[in-house]
């Protein structure tokens, strides 16, 4: 290829690319899937956002026994303490009592005294979950 060559194609690249900067200079890109879903989770209400972060707190707790400690766990404690509280029992206060209400798989997550569990600590399965969910209800 010639020098002469080389730049008429330079040259054309140039004039194409300032072509198609034109010519969508006055059209506006349109939104990918993506950025919509990000618009929404910016304009939802609190309560859907709330909703969202608990969807992720179960999703992710049986990954991880760490995830259900700091994700999962102070929700079902605050669900225990409300539940117990119709009893007349205060969940960090009247452990015995809150224990014999709650049972030995719900009170081993919400005892207030649980540690962080290492990691590699084995998680709740999705089944065990549902258990200790439907001991909440059930109070």
């Amino acid at each position: 290829m010639t020098v002469a060559a080389a730049a008429l194609v330079a040259l054309a690249s140039l004039v194409a690319l300032a072509l198609a900067r034109g010519a969508v200079a006055g059209v506006r890109p349109s939104r990918s899937p993506f950025d919509a879903v990000l618009r929404r989770r910016r304009e939802a209400p609190p309560a859907a956002r709330e909703l969202e972060r608990l969807e992720t707190a179960v999703v992710l707790s049986p990954s991880s026994a760490r995830e259900l400690h700091v994700r999962l766990r102070p929700v079902l404690r605050a669900v225990a303490a409300e539940r117990l509280s119709r009893r007349g029992i205060e969940l960090d206060r009247d452990r015995d009592r809150a224990q014999e209400a709650l049972g030995p798989d719900l009170w081993a997550v919400v005892r207030p005294d649980r540690p962080l569990p290492a990691r590699g600590d084995v998680p709740p399965t999705l089944r065990e979950l549902a258990a200790i969910v439907d001991t909440l209800e059930r109070l």
